[in-house]
């Protein structure tokens, strides 16, 4: 948020976040926007994510981010941004089912 930045704060836009972040998913995962898999994807079913949250400067920094649903805990030192998603890595031989995995991944904002 260059607003807040010209205020000296770090500051994050939440729809500016979630969009980036579904640009970052569907370029890297080679998904459409509803996070289906395009044709060439490797990935067969829809990845889905199952939380975003952005930990923004009305937070005191460290901040610890606790999630018990999904066993996850980070510490983050400036405000950013959360993302659990849930995806299936799909079956290549007939013996092994497919594997569903819980992604669970933060990044911090930083400034230059």
């Amino acid at each position: 948020d260059r607003a807040a930045l010209a205020d000296g704060r770090l500051h994050i836009d939440e729809s500016a976040a979630y969009r980036n972040a579904g640009l970052y998913l569907q370029t890297n995962l080679q998904l459409n926007a509803n996070g289906e898999p395009l044709p060439e994807s490797f990935l067969r079913d829809r990845v889905e994510v199952l939380i975003f949250e952005i930990i923004n400067d009305d937070h005191t920094f460290p901040y610890t981010y606790r999630n018990a649903l999904y066993n996850y805990e980070v510490t983050l030192k400036r405000p950013g941004v959360v993302i659990i998603a849930k995806m299936v890595y799909p079956r290549i031989f007939n013996i092994i089912e497919p594997i569903e995995w819980t992604i669970k991944g933060t990044a911090e904002l930083v400034a230059h």
